[in-house]
């Protein structure tokens, strides 16, 4: 009524979208939807039809709908306004940037929308392969809207839209059949995420060179919080990398998958198979390195925000635990299994020299005999490998107990501000870190792990009721 009484429309428009989104936060969206109509009536600029069209758009995926159903109602809001828009820009040359900027949030919500649906239907279906052709659209859609935010200097949403696709790629990666199209798309969402942290990272650099250092010194601004989770998609990218390079290790020391490599390399044709190589082995080289810089940067961007703290501490701990598994002289396979590793019997090898008994010289006669002969050359090889194993095994257990502390961290401050979802992933590492030296401990953890996983089941329930 305040706002009536000064007769101006611009200004009850603006309040009635205001109320629309406050209704939208308090999950009112009928009454959000019905406050947007009345001010799309009175009207506004172009800023004011964008906001009030993405709080719409949030008041539809807010029903009580199907997935597919507010997905599509949504996407075809967004280009109706998209529409309406896109000949503004040759009638009023003079508001091009003002315009660009507000077309290209519009497709970039667009494209998020069909990203996140996508997302959540591969979560849920088997048919994740040929749904993963439904993301090229939105990526190809990304890329033009990614220059546009450039082009008009916005680069926090072109680093947003960065890492929008760094998440298409590790989807596609987690999907992939072949090892090469796993490790290009790995490689993939590494690049595009790097270059979204580079450039939040110079935009934060220029932002906190125009204020004085006392004023920023104990304070976190929405910039850093949104630096922090970039760092933290980064991480995690780079974290899921590691995983397939251990496993790729663990396999070349066994020897095993030379095979399953060959019908590969046989049956698909990759041109540029040499350049992926090349680049997974080279970001082999610095994986551990660049983690490390990563989460050493976050330290100083988590002051006041425990969310993103308790993230740090179990990507932290994550990263300690792989890298345990790393240095480990065995496959972790073989901890699990009780009959992988059987003993040797004391009297069934015998360390002969061949000087000592010249009459076994077969590898049969050796083996009916009970004796094996070494030269002092393969006893110092033996040796050799003996002390390398036992310091790559001190080296795990350092890892593993450094990760263990960090994890423990973590945990602590997930339970003081109720994070389940870091409590439940907290939990689960800490399984795969005491899982082969202290069974009780891990199956405690286990089931503190399905006591979180079972609580946000039932909390997803209960909203979506």
């Amino acid at each position: 009524q305040a706002v009536q009484e000064i007769n101006s429309p611009c200004a009850v428009s603006r309040c009635l979208y205001l109320l629309a989104v406050l209704a939208n936060l308090e999950k009112n969206h009928g009454q959000s939807k019905a406050l947007l109509q009345k001010a799309q009536m009175i009207g506004g600029n172009e800023h004011f039809w964008c906001n009030s069209t993405l709080c719409l758009t949030d008041a539809i995926l807010g029903e009580d709908k199907g997935g597919k159903e507010k997905m599509t109602q949504s996407c075809q809001l967004l280009q109706r306004t998209i529409n309406v828009m896109r000949p503004l820009l040759k009638e009023r040359p003079n508001r091009a940037s003002d315009l660009g900027v507000v077309i290209a949030h519009l497709e970039a919500r667009k494209a998020y929308i069909q990203i996140d649906f996508v997302q959540g239907f591969i979560n849920t279906s088997r048919q994740s392969t040929e749904m993963a052709g439904m993301l090229l659209e939105p990526y190809d859609k990304l890329i033009s809207i990614e220059k546009d935010f450039l082009c008009y200097g916005y680069k926090d949403c072109s680093a947003e839209t960065l890492i929008a696709r760094s998440g298409i790629h590790r989807m596609l990666g987690k999907h992939a059949s072949y090892t090469t199209d796993k490790e290009s798309h790995y490689l993939d969402a590494y690049r595009s995420a790097e270059e979204a942290v580079s450039q939040m990272e110079e935009l934060f650099r220029h932002i906190n060179n125009l204020l004085p250092i006392n004023e920023t010194r104990n304070i976190n601004t929405p910039l850093m919080r949104r630096l922090a989770s970039m760092k933290l998609s980064l991480v995690e990218i780079m974290l899921d990398i590691l995983v397939l390079m251990n496993i790729e290790k663990k396999k070349k020391e066994a020897g095993e998958g030379q095979m399953e490599q060959i019908i590969e390399d046989f049956v698909r044709f990759t041109p540029d198979a040499g350049t992926v190589e090349r680049a997974w082995l080279t970001l082999g080289h610095s994986i551990g390195h660049n983690i490390q810089a990563q989460l050493t940067s976050l330290q100083s961007l988590y002051m006041g925000c425990p969310d993103i703290k308790a993230k740090y501490l179990h990507l932290t701990g994550r990263f300690l635990r792989l890298f345990a598994n790393r240095t480990h002289p065995f496959s972790s396979d073989i901890l699990w299994c009780e009959n992988a590793v059987e003993e040797a019997k004391p009297s069934s090898v015998k360390f002969v020299t061949a000087e000592a008994n010249p009459e076994v010289n077969t590898v049969d006669d050796k083996m009916a005999a009970g004796t094996y002969s070494f030269t002092k050359k393969q006893l110092d090889e033996y040796k050799r490998k003996a002390i390398e194993l036992k310091k790559r095994q001190a080296w795990t257990q350092k890892y593993l107990s450094q990760a263990t502390e960090v994890l423990l961290q973590c945990i602590n401050v997930a339970i003081n501000n109720n994070l389940v979802n870091v409590l439940a992933a907290a939990s689960l590492e800490m399984v795969e870190c005491l899982g082969q030296f202290d069974p009780i401990s891990a199956s405690q953890f286990l089931a503190l792990y399905q006591s979180c996983s079972a609580s946000v089941m039932i909390k997803d329930i209960l909203l979506s009721a």
